[in-house]
């Protein structure tokens, strides 16, 4: 629980603190906010992202374009989809942000690489933290542990797209019952198959009490796979710059939050309470 709580308590730092070494990027008709910090007691660096709040008709009217993923403009594999607006909005924050990263490495020595989000923030953390997973691999860089850590997060690419995100990096995609973000953009409309990559950690109900102050929480599992195929899989991905998926395929847990009938009348809990963070509320900064 400790780790899941720091989470939260670091995707709660732009919703509170003003960080604006990286600054906040204008992208008309929102603001985005991503900062690097380092976290002394964890030995971590940790890339925060704010992006902007939907609201449900906001999300059933957004237009939901995907574009090919790629890297420094190399694309790894035709098939592996993005959503464009948030592609195009982290293509505009990583030159700052990395030559924090690499600084902030270089100062510390930390090898371990936390990527966090709220809601779109999430959305951002997950496409910032696959990419710099990605470079570090193809610079023969193999000491750093990078994870991704997301909250509400909504869908981010296709399913090729969570396919990469298993394979390259570790992930935890917490999700609370009652939060619509997960379950958009929708999985198929017309022009794009959208789904979810592993693995979820599911807030099913929420209880404020001494014992357990979440409730009922799921861990929805992640995909088993032999590490020596893994292995093998990355290094030809090195040597060729072209990546072939495992055959695992990213299933959305229909036991978990994909599987709830999210109604309008349900409450909202979108900002949480995770682990006693309530995304918002600054009084633990005071």
């Amino acid at each position: 629980m400790r780790e899941l709580r720091a989470i939260a308590q670091f995707s709660n730092i732009p919703y509170c603190l003003p960080y604006n070494e990286i600054g906040e990027f204008i992208l008309q008709p929102t603001r985005i906010t991503a900062d690097v910090v380092d976290s002394i007691e964890s030995e971590t660096l940790v890339a925060f992202f704010k992006g902007p709040h939907l609201t449900k008709p906001q999300w059933q009217t957004r237009k939901n374009e995907l574009i090919t993923f790629s890297i420094a403009r190399m694309k790894i594999n035709e098939l592996v989809k993005v959503d464009l607006e948030w592609f195009k909005d982290v293509l505009r924050m990583m030159r700052p942000l990395l030559f924090k990263i690499r600084t902030l490495l270089k100062l510390n020595g930390f090898k371990k690489i936390l990527f966090c989000g709220h809601g779109v923030g999430g959305a951002y953390a997950a496409i910032a933290g696959l990419s710099f997973a990605i470079m570090n691999l193809l610079d023969l860089n193999l000491s750093l542990d990078i994870s991704i850590g997301t909250l509400g997060q909504p869908r981010v690419g296709n399913i090729m797209f969570a396919r990469m995100m298993n394979d390259f990096v570790k992930v935890i995609r917490i999700t609370h019952y009652n939060d619509y973000f997960p379950h958009f953009p929708p999985i198929e409309n017309e022009s794009t198959i959208m789904q979810h990559h592993e693995r979820e950690i599911w807030i099913e109900i929420d209880c404020i009490c001494p014992q357990n102050t979440e409730g009922v929480v799921w861990d929805c599992g992640q995909l088993e796979e032999n590490q020596e195929q893994r292995l093998s899989r990355l290094q030809q991905f090195i040597q060729e710059k072209f990546w072939i998926p495992s055959y695992n395929l990213a299933a959305e847990n229909k036991e978990c939050n994909a599987g709830q009938t999210i109604t309008d009348s349900s409450r909202d809990n979108h900002f949480g309470p995770y682990f006693g963070i309530t995304i918002g509320d600054c009084t633990s900064f005071n």
